[in-house]
């Protein structure tokens, strides 16, 4: 069975571009890392599915949202999703599972490795030997 979806901003109702879609259990387990799919740049997608399977729709700045198969019509169903405030969790995939966390709405800056400054001033000591001529 295939399934048809349009994601869009539950509030404004803007269209959200290749979203990720996983065919998931109930809790929103991801069954098979194969049966994944993206949405094009007008949200729309397409996924084959088994009638008593779940899709979990994943948008980075949104909340996760699990659908059952059952709930679906025959066309192209609308798919609403939440954004996220900061403080509210955030949705990713580790260990095979769709999995929530933590956004404190606060950038973080973390020191630059050695060996990026180290090949940064490699290429740009190439450059400057190779232009100076």
């Amino acid at each position: 069975m295939l399934a048809n979806g349009l994601v869009v901003d539950s509030k404004t109702q803007e269209i959200l571009p290749q979203a990720t879609v996983y065919v998931t259990d109930g809790e929103g387990n991801i069954i098979d890392d194969k049966k994944k799919t993206s949405g094009n740049k007008k949200g729309l997608f397409t996924i084959d599915v088994f009638p008593s399977d779940f899709l979990t729709i994943s948008y980075v700045g949104y909340k996760n949202k699990t659908v059952s198969i059952k709930d679906f019509s025959s066309g192209t169903n609308t798919i609403n999703l939440e954004y996220n405030k900061a403080g509210e969790s955030l949705g990713g995939v580790l260990n095979g599972n769709v999995e929530e966390r933590a956004d404190d709405g606060v950038m973080q800056n973390k020191a630059i490795k050695w060996y990026y400054w180290a090949a940064f001033f490699a290429i740009g000591y190439y450059a400057y030997t190779k232009f100076k001529k």
